[in-house]
């Protein structure tokens, strides 16, 4: 019974921290690298926080159905652990997301939780008779209930990011304070849709000339060493135009802009868009041309002749 009762007591508590923590969730999940999509991203976020929270009350007060959740146990914490293995090996993942952003765990202890968890699991499936045990509708009521609470917990949390977050759509530019932020193209799988923005007297659409896109975070040390080779770049009529979305917490970039003092136009992207965008880190430096994906770099500024090179052979 204490070895069931710890099984379902870690997956309700892993189940709650993830749904008030949902966009951090998410945005762990995207690290994983198995979808890029940011819908399908809060989907099987979403879905598995639900399954956590049933799995987790139902072990806990179900008796009928412990034998079959408890199994159900063993598969996810098999499947977790494989991928928690991938993405130790092939993306270098430091935080596993397994408690969202109020417990963090890297690799090696996450598979140990899931290890004994496992174990635990298996000794608790022993001391369970194979008969059937009386039907009752409450207990099932009650783990499912728990799971639609937890969801609705997460939907809510998404739910509120996305409202207080700034549009990718919106740009802020900081030389017109309180003015009304024009729209700045959205990239689409590398290529943008076809809007503008006004930025000091200049207009640039996205989806007509060249621009050197780069993909920055204000808490990204590599970005800041970055800010004065770009800020070169934007003042250089050689280079392509250059434009930066940030990942950050200000949607206004108010901090971003005060201490790196860019010479270009930046604008905030939500984690799950910019994730999208990028490899495993920013920085990335993305050339487009007429909206469409030229070549990129990551980790590094490209040098002119690289960025020069890569148009040429794109033009006709």
């Amino acid at each position: 019974m204490a070895c069931s009762i710890i099984v379902g007591a870690v997956f309700v508590l892993s189940a709650l921290l993830k749904a008030i923590s949902f966009v951090e969730f998410a945005v762990q999940v995207s690290y994983y690298g198995i979808v890029r999509d940011p819908l399908l991203i809060r989907m099987m976020a979403t879905v598995l926080i639900g399954v956590e929270a049933v799995l987790g009350v139902g072990v806990l007060f179900c008796a009928r159905f412990r034998r079959h959740l408890l199994l159900l146990a063993l598969v996810l914490l098999t499947g977790f652990s494989v991928a928690i293995g991938y993405a130790w090996v092939f993306r270098d993942i430091e935080n596993c997301g397994c408690f969202g952003k109020y417990l963090q765990t890297g690799p090696i202890a996450s598979l140990a939780k899931n290890a004994v968890l496992g174990v635990l699991a298996a000794v608790a499936l022993r001391h369970i008779p194979a008969g059937s045990h009386p039907a009752g509708l409450w207990k099932p009521s009650l783990a499912a209930g728990a799971g639609i609470l937890v969801v609705s917990i997460a939907v809510h949390q998404n739910s509120a990011f996305r409202q207080d977050a700034t549009p990718p759509g919106k740009f802020f530019p900081d030389s017109m304070p309180g003015a009304s932020p024009p729209t700045l193209s959205r990239f689409r799988g590398g290529a943008p849709a076809g809007q503008s923005l006004t930025w000091q007297a200049n207009t640039y659409d996205l989806s007509e000339g060249a621009y050197l896109v780069a993909m920055l975070s204000d808490s990204c040390e590599e970005c800041e060493a970055i800010i004065p080779g770009l800020n070169e770049y934007a003042q250089n009529p050689d280079v392509p135009h250059v434009v930066a979305f940030v990942l950050s917490d200000d949607p206004n970039l108010d901090g971003f802009r005060e201490e790196y003092r860019p010479r270009f136009p930046t604008q905030a992207m939500s984690p799950l868009e910019f994730f999208q965008h990028i490899g495993d880190a920013p920085p990335r430096f993305i050339l487009i041309k007429d909206g469409h994906r030229l070549e990129f770099w990551d980790k590094k500024l490209p040098p002119q002749a690289a960025i020069l090179e890569a148009a040429l052979r794109a033009s006709p």
